[in-house]
């Protein structure tokens, strides 16, 4: 990201859009093909007479669906690593409690 706000054009399902953002231009296009992209595969599956506006519905819950699963699986990840990193804690506190314990005898 960019310390300034830039104002950029992005075409979304057809649609173009102006975005003022902090973020570079090539971030904010990849967001916009992921989305357009998101929304073609809808649109393919669905009735031809589907509204835009049904579309970018699915569109959002499909992709709130994977940012959801994505949090969950960083969460179980973030837990696994703690657990780890508390069970080596716990094996060097022991390993340096025996040292020291055999360095005063």
């Amino acid at each position: 990201m960019t310390g300034e706000d830039h104002l950029i054009r992005l075409k979304i399902f057809g649609e173009e859009y102006t975005v003022k953002s902090k973020a570079g231009e090539t971030y904010l296009q990849e967001i916009a093909d992921y989305v357009d992209k998101n929304m073609r595969e809808i649109a393919d599956n669905l009735p031809s007479n589907k509204s835009n506006l049904r579309v970018a519905m699915l569109a959002a819950m499909n992709i709130t669906d994977e940012l959801f699963a994505l949090r969950e699986q960083h969460e179980t990840l973030r837990n696994q690593y703690q657990n780890r990193a508390d069970e080596l804690t716990l094996l060097l506190d022991k390993a340096l409690s025996r040292h020291s314990i055999e360095e005063t005898l």
